[in-house]
């Protein structure tokens, strides 16, 4: 289970829906903590019959909770993004738990009718945080122990029996153990789901042949790119290929090594490519490579160098020596509204290329000087 808390954390989805969490649960406890607590002490100004120096230290207590939460709600408003909101929690949740501990270490100093109260109390509040903890038992260990820790020493530099204090303080502990198992099984149950979501997000987003993205993955990103060049007046580039007579390699060399060939042809397209581009596997022996913020000439200089590199030897798979070529069709972004239409002008010109002799790079229509293929090499 160590393994999977590590995956998770290590995943940039992780981080994003830890925000996200976080931000609803703050939303969450700030609004309960604004409704509950000055109610609380209503009720104790209404009904108990305590001094007032007693009312005024629960009040004090709790305000550092009520500013706590006000300015929790401030934060998440002006961060929708949840930018700040697993600190702003946990500052939150430290608050709640400093308040109970706070006006249980004045009811036991004054020996108040209350204290019994105090002390359901810290059970209460203990479950509730326990709740909220976005890393588990460890989290909520330190937002535990430390408001205990702080009232021990008070207490006992005020001259109070540990003992004695322990003894009180019992029910809220094992609650304290409790909690620290809750919370750990939340968060650990929380993760593998992420695990999972990720898992299944990479199956439907990835050829399990090749590694590369699918179809799917790309035409969003494409869709993203587009909007991006029109906000921006920029460009960015498609490049389209296809595997010369693929057919006969499996008829040739069988299935299995078709196979072996394509993933071989993944990761060329892999080691050749920015980080910031993406390569997909279009369906069967096509192959699509989006370039961001790349215009024509650079994106067939990408397109040439991958055809060489293709063509220039063999592929060694499954035990053969396979001679392939692949022709590409280049495009870049010429305005288009539609992904369709720019992906079709990368498709027709793929197509040019297999007419024109295959194992060559041209550009498509429209593209300033469309017709200035690269040189062939048979």
């Amino acid at each position: 289970m160590d393994s999977t808390r590590s995956a998770a954390e290590s995943l940039p989805e992780t981080h994003s829906e830890q925000r996200n969490i976080a931000h609803t649960m703050a939303l969450a406890v700030a609004g309960l903590a604004l409704l509950i607590v000055p109610s609380y002490q209503f009720v104790e100004w209404q009904l108990d019959q305590a001094s007032a120096e007693h009312l005024w230290l629960h009040a004090q207590w709790r305000s550092l909770v009520v500013v706590a939460a006000l300015a929790t709600l401030a934060w998440c408003f002006t961060h929708p993004d949840g930018r700040g909101a697993p600190v702003v929690l946990r500052l939150l949740s430290l608050s709640i738990m400093c308040m109970m501990f706070g006006m249980f270490a004045s009811d036991y100093l004054h020996e108040a009718d209350s204290l019994g109260r105090m002390v359901q109390g810290l059970i209460m509040t203990t479950f509730a945080v326990s709740l909220v903890s976005l890393r588990g038992g460890r989290e909520l260990l330190v937002l535990f122990g430390l408001p205990f820790a702080g009232t021990m020493i008070g207490l006992y530099a005020l001259g109070a029996s540990l003992h004695d204090v322990v003894v009180t303080l019992f029910d809220p502990l094992m609650m304290a153990v409790i909690a620290l198992t809750i919370s750990e099984i939340f968060y650990r149950t929380r993760i593998r789901i992420l695990v999972l979501d990720e898992q299944l997000r990479q199956l439907a987003t990835t050829d399990a042949l090749t590694g590369l993205g699918n179809r799917r993955q790309v035409e969003n990103q494409i869709a993203v790119e587009m909007a991006r060049a029109r906000r921006h007046d920029s460009t960015f580039a498609l490049i389209l290929g296809d595997l010369d007579h693929f057919k006969n390699v499996n008829d040739r060399f069988g299935h299995s090594t078709g196979d072996a060939v394509l993933s071989e042809i993944g990761r060329i397209l892999r080691s050749n490519i920015r980080v910031e581009d993406r390569a997909v596997r279009w369906g069967g022996e096509e192959f699509l490579i989006l370039l961001p913020a790349t215009g024509r000439d650079e994106a067939m200089a990408v397109a040439e160098k991958i055809r060489s590199i293709i063509a220039e030897s063999p592929l060694h798979c499954d035990g053969h020596e396979v001679p392939v070529t692949i022709s590409f069709g280049v495009a870049a972004f010429n305005g288009e509204s539609d992904v369709a239409d720019l992906i079709k002008r990368a498709d027709a010109a793929m197509y040019r290329a297999k007419r024109k002799g295959r194992n060559r790079v041209c550009a498509a229509n429209g593209d300033t000087n469309a017709d200035a293929d690269r040189p062939l090499i048979a």
